[in-house]
């Protein structure tokens, strides 16, 4: 059995991008209501379910995990978050090959698993995550 690494992400906009944010959101809210053609674990919101909806191979990217919670979006925001839990480390690779899909998409996010004491949070600027204890970066993973 894995340890579970939880991860929160922000995918934002500067403003220019929000008819990409808004249709990657509709995608992952899909997420939900699609079932899977592959057995697994985790539905309805399984990770490779993710992967798939973007034409990857789901032997490419880590898939071993589920998005928990997707935040409402509303689209004068310019962001909007959702929470994971993968096995073992963020699946950090898979976001990006999903956000290069999304012109003036971004995301940034901060992933903890204590058994194998991995921190990473990449909003060094403290934008969307500006709490004191989440501002230090590293113990397994660089920034």
């Amino acid at each position: 059995m894995p340890n579970w690494c939880l991860n929160h992400l922000v995918f934002f906009t500067n403003g220019e991008g929000n008819k990409e944010l808004s249709r990657l959101y509709k995608k992952l809210e899909a997420i939900f209501e699609t079932p899977s053609e592959h057995k697994n674990d985790f539905e309805p919101s399984w990770l490779g379910k993710v992967a798939i909806a973007h034409g990857f191979d789901i032997n490419k990217f880590p898939c071993r995990g589920w998005i928990s919670q997707l935040d409402d979006y509303e689209p004068e925001s310019n962001y909007f978050m959702l929470q994971s839990e993968t096995a073992w480390s963020p699946t950090d690779e898979l976001w990006q090959s999903v956000v290069a899909q999304y012109e003036g998409v971004s995301f940034v996010y901060i992933a903890e698993e204590p058994g194998f004491e991995v921190f990473i949070n990449t909003d060094r600027k403290g934008i969307y995550n500006d709490d004191d204890n989440t501002s230090a970066c590293v113990y397994e993973y660089s920034c």
